[in-house]
């Protein structure tokens, strides 16, 4: 069976984006794909790091949520809808990444645990996703029609526990969409997954998303 990563470039218009999104669903289930992985942060890409909070969603029920189970629905495609944000009780919000079967249920939810908290070395520039995002605790693993796949987000890609417990717990597969701006580029993610993949010797599917400020 196959499996597709898509790549997008989004921004702040959340229809826009998943009207994007649809179309690439729709191309890769007419390619034959069975799966397909959609990157962290598809539907909306915010011009500020809180702008996150103004869109997120309640657990269960939202414009995200519903445009995703509703492509699945008609395109018969099992879809992991690499980040959207659903609303934590502290203000935060979760990047939940939602797996979608072919029949448009959920059938499950990774919240990132290993956020973007970081100084650049040599440089004036910090990163603090955890200033808008609440971290996740538990892995995930869910059967799926092309194997047994554990759920992982962009930067839990520097922890290789996770992938460690994902494995002992039977994933064939893992699924790492991730988002990349100007400043953080595509090389951390591909000098991790390649050190990953190393270790344990499991297949990755990582899309990405891509976007710039240049927004009127």
């Amino acid at each position: 069976m196959k499996v597709a990563a898509i790549q997008m470039t989004s921004g702040p218009d959340v229809a826009a984006n998943l009207q994007q999104a649809r179309l690439l669903l729709t191309q890769a289930r007419d390619r034959g794909a069975a799966l397909a992985a959609l990157p962290e942060n598809f539907a909306f890409m915010g011009l500020g790091d809180a702008d996150k909070r103004a869109i997120g969603e309640s657990d269960g029920a939202g414009p995200i949520q519903d445009a995703i189970a509703a492509t699945a629905r008609d395109l018969g495609l099992w879809i992991v809808a690499g980040t959207m944000p659903i609303r934590a009780p502290d203000g935060r919000v979760s990047a939940a990444s939602l797996v979608f079967d072919a029949d448009g249920k959920r059938v499950a939810r990774y919240d990132k645990i290993h956020l973007f908290d970081v100084d650049i070395p040599g440089k004036a520039e910090a990163y603090r996703e955890s200033a808008h995002v609440a971290p996740g605790t538990e892995p995930v693993v869910v059967d799926t029609p092309v194997g047994r796949v554990g759920l992982s987000v962009c930067y839990d890609m520097r922890f290789p526990e996770l992938f460690r417990r994902l494995s002992t717990a039977g994933a064939q597969i893992f699924t790492v969409p991730s988002a990349f701006t100007a400043h953080r580029t595509c090389s951390l993610g591909n000098a991790a997954a390649r050190s990953r993949h190393r270790e344990s010797l499991l297949c990755h599917c990582a899309g990405a998303v891509r976007f710039s400020r240049e927004w009127s």
